[in-house]
C-alpha cells in the first residue's frame, strides 16, 4: 500500500506525453500532453468527498490559484471557492484531498497562515 501511495503522489499532476492506441489524431499527429490525475483506488482513495476541508476567513479576491499555492505540498483533488448568486466571492473555500492524511497535516500546517494578506 505504502508502495502504491508513493506512485500515486509521484504520477499526480504530472504532464505526459501520450500516444493514441488505435489510429491517428484528426491533426495528423500521434501524441498529445496531457496532466495526469493519480488516485488511490482502495481505502481512503474511494472517498473523494470524504476528505474536505472547509477553509474559513478566505480574502474576497482569492483565486483558485492562491489557495492551490498555500496546499501546494499536498495532492488536492479539487478546490471550490463559492459564491454568491450576484458573482462575488463568499469568503471561504473547499478544499479536497486524496487522502485523510493529507487533509490532517494540511489543517496543521495551513491553519492560521495567510492568503493575500488574511489569516485562514
Amino acid at each position: 500500500v505504502k508502495d502504491a501511495l508513493t506512485a500515486v503522489r509521484l504520477l499526480h499532476g504530472q504532464q505526459r506525453m501520450f500516444r493514441a492506441v488505435s489510429g491517428k489524431r484528426k491533426d495528423g499527429k500521434g501524441a498529445h500532453e496531457a496532466v495526469l490525475w493519480a488516485r488511490q483506488v482502495s481505502g481512503d482513495g474511494l472517498y473523494l468527498k470524504k476528505h474536505r476541508v472547509v477553509v474559513r476567513n478566505m480574502p474576497f479576491d482569492a483565486t483558485e490559484a492562491d489557495v492551490r499555492e498555500a496546499f501546494g505540498d499536498f495532492m488536492l483533488w479539487e478546490v471550490t471557492l463559492p459564491r454568491g448568486v450576484d458573482g462575488s466571492a463568499r469568503g471561504f473555500a473547499f478544499v479536497g484531498f486524496v487522502c485523510r492524511q493529507d487533509a490532517e497535516r494540511a489543517i496543521e500546517k495551513v491553519n492560521g497562515t495567510e492568503i493575500r494578506g488574511r489569516a485562514v
